[in-house]
């Protein structure tokens, strides 16, 4: 959909941010129960709209100024109404969100101006998923320059001042990978098949020039976010206990955390790390003017603090899990204007029970009455707790009775329909895979090797642990202000460091990338006014974690991980540099600081020796990771001041074949 949607200008004068009066509109799409007959899977689009509407009433959108179309009511005649209206109602320097979530398609090109033969389209309630020469054509199906001609109305109407935002959360195109999550969109072309053989698709859309028309209109500045690529579908994530499209549940974490000053670049960057962890194969894009600021410099400054009212008996924050109140956080209430929780005692203490996105549940140790008024700071956050959903397709009644058995022992796996991994035995009944919701086969084992059922558990626990440390993040209220860098070196023949030559650059996407092969150095230093101990885990694209400072089997110690404000710390030590190797896919580095000292190599049992656990992270995950060792035993949740993370996210390529001349 990118081609006419995002290429109608990318021509816009020079403008000042909106100004704070200008108006803010909505309108949000989901799609979650297609009408009967269309041939379209159900998928959870409800889950985004609660979701977005939380979110943008975070940043003062009346409700009233929020249009909803759900099922039934975003048919293509009232979507296609919903967009005049829309534009009928907007004043020069308003602000406009749009919202699709639900099924994309391909659609053949009746008027041959695309250049792989194709449009893209979104996938209103009553359009069908298939093409019948004698009957559906696509006539309810709405394209790109459809849509893209809706927009540019509404871009006219906002004028230079205004920002126009754009978010499909669905997909357009896909390989014929097998995935076993919910899919927004589908391979399936709708086109004719005489068509479709005579136009081969293009991967990615080419054709970026402007019209001569868009040169002469002033149109407001746009930005346009994509759940994923050309050739890539986009798998419905687990959000809690709620299914949810992935770039939703990355932009609603990321949009609720701007600052006044953030720009629509910085907010893309927040949203590709969250999809790094959710969706590691998908790879999101945004376009259009992305150096602009956030809803036009008009960002609302969030509150330190949650207010407290009671509804049917029970205490209501109106913070939820958008603002990193999680299942489980403890919670503090302390009199109003507090503003130096730290260094009060609470009046009283509570703990999040149910968290929704724009609002939570606390089971309070006193009664509202005694709390009323109370300002509410989060004293210790909960990540979380580790729990995987698997489903079983092995044919072989013994073997499917002994991987069942396995599991049903560990309390951190559950069956589902929805899993977070696939386990499944090939046709031929040789071979066992292991897969995730969006690719196949990570791993495979030989059906008949000995003790299969302990592999395959062993493989999940560490799929699990990995999952789970790439996910991890917390609400920053430390003051810790470390940064982490891949620096690229030269190397000489006996394997050390010749010089550094730059640190690693994003590419045109906006992503880290590095090519099997590079040699490179790890560059940590302390750009802040606290000093702190550290640690660095790495996490694989197939989830294997590995603790590399201190290094997992060296003889380092904990204390040699410190800084100090100003200074750096470079890894390897000792002169020598790492290499890129593969899997191949999105690799992760989490670099941990505390104020105590911190060991994960323990946590992940590549220790030998064994201390007593100093660090709260370090129990934490101790706790989560190894709830048979009582000598961990503790709360599953961290001070929020006490913990920095900082998060690399690159993405790991094979090795460039060059041509031969």
């Amino acid at each position: 959909m990118r081609k006419t949607i995002i290429t109608l200008l990318f021509f816009v004068c020079i403008s000042a941010p909106g100004q704070v009066s200008a108006r803010k509109h909505a309108l949000i799409i989901g799609i979650s129960n297609y009408s009967p007959g269309t041939g379209w899977s159900n998928l959870n689009a409800h889950n985004d709209v609660e979701a977005v509407k939380e979110a943008l009433m975070i940043q003062k959108f009346e409700g009233s100024d929020i249009v909803v179309l759900e099922d039934a009511t975003a048919t293509r005649n009232g979507i296609i109404a919903a967009l005049t209206k829309l534009r009928n109602f907007l004043s020069p320097g308003d602000i406009v969100y749009f919202h699709f979530s639900g099924h994309g398609q391909q659609i053949w090109d009746a008027n041959g101006d695309e250049i792989d033969g194709y449009d893209e389209s979104i996938v209103p309630y009553d359009a069908l998923s298939y093409y019948n020469s004698l009957g559906y054509k696509g006539e309810n199906h709405i394209t790109d320059e459809e849509l893209g001609g809706y927009f540019r109305e509404i871009r006219k109407k906002l004028g230079k001042e205004g920002q126009l935002i754009i978010l499909l959360d669905s997909c357009h195109s896909g390989t014929g990978l097998r995935g076993f999550g919910t899919a927004r969109g589908t391979t399936n072309l709708m086109a004719p098949d005489d068509w479709i053989k005579s136009h081969q698709k293009l991967e990615g859309l080419k054709d970026t020039a402007m019209s001569e028309q868009d040169e002469k209109e002033i149109l407001a500045p746009f930005v346009a976010f994509f759940a994923a690529d050309a050739g890539e579908l986009n798998y419905e994530i687990k959000n809690g206990e709620k299914q949810m499209g992935p770039l939703t549940a990355a932009f609603v974490k990321s949009f609720s955390k701007v600052t006044l000053g953030s720009s629509y670049s910085g907010l893309f960057d927040n949203i590709r790390n969250e999809m790094a962890v959710t969706s590691t194969r998908q790879h999101p894009r945004a376009e259009g003017f992305l150096n602009r600021l956030v809803l036009a410099g008009t960002v609302v400054a969030i509150k330190p603090y949650y207010s407290v009212n009671e509804s049917k008996g029970k205490l209501v924050l109106n913070g939820g899990w958008l603002l990193g109140l999680n299942q489980g956080s403890k919670v503090g209430f302390f009199p109003a204007e507090t503003r130096d929780y730290l260094n009060n005692k609470p009046t009283a203490t509570g703990v999040i029970n149910i968290s929704e996105p724009g609002k939570s549940i606390v089971l309070a140790d006193k009664p509202f009455s005694a709390l009323k008024g109370s300002w509410v700071y989060m004293l210790e956050q909960s990540p979380g707790e580790l729990y995987v959903n698997i489903r079983l397709d092995i044919r072989d009644t013994a073997l499917h009775r002994k991987v069942t058995d396995e599991i049903k022992k560990r309390n951190i796996f559950g069956f589902d329909e929805e899993p977070d991994c696939y386990i499944y035995q090939d046709i031929l009944g040789d071979s066992i895979f292991v897969g995730d919701r969006q690719n196949s086969a990570i791993y495979r084992f030989p059906a008949k090797m000995q003790g299969v059922e302990y592999k395959i558990i062993y493989l999940l626990e560490s799929l699990a642990q990995g999952t789970y440390i790439r996910k991890l993040d917390f609400s920053d209220d430390s003051d810790f202000r470390f940064n982490i860098e891949i620096v690229l070196v030269d190397t000489t023949f006996d394997g050390k460091v010749a010089k550094s030559l730059q640190p690693l650059r994003k590419d045109s996407f906006g992503k880290f990338v590095l090519t099997e092969g590079t040699p490179f150095i790890i560059k940590v230093n302390n750009q802040g006014k606290k000093a702190g101990f550290f640690n660095i885990i790495d996490i694989d694209p197939l989830n294997k974690v590995n603790v590399i400072a201190p290094y997992f089997d060296s003889k380092e110690i904990a204390e040699d991980f410190y800084l100090n404000p100003e200074q750096e710390f470079i890894l390897p030590r000792g002169n020598h540099y790492f290499k890129v190797n593969p899997p191949y896919g999105m690799e992760t580095l989490k670099l941990f600081v505390t104020d105590q000292k911190i060991d994960m190599r323990q946590v992940f049992k590549s220790f030998r020796g064994k201390r007593e656990i100093e660090s709260p992270i370090e129990r934490l995950i101790s706790n989560i990771f190894h709830p048979e060792d009582t000598a961990t035993r503790g709360n599953n949740t961290i001070p929020s001041d006490s913990l920095g993370v900082f998060t690399l996210n690159m993405e790991i390529l094979p090795k460039k074949v060059m041509n031969k001349p």
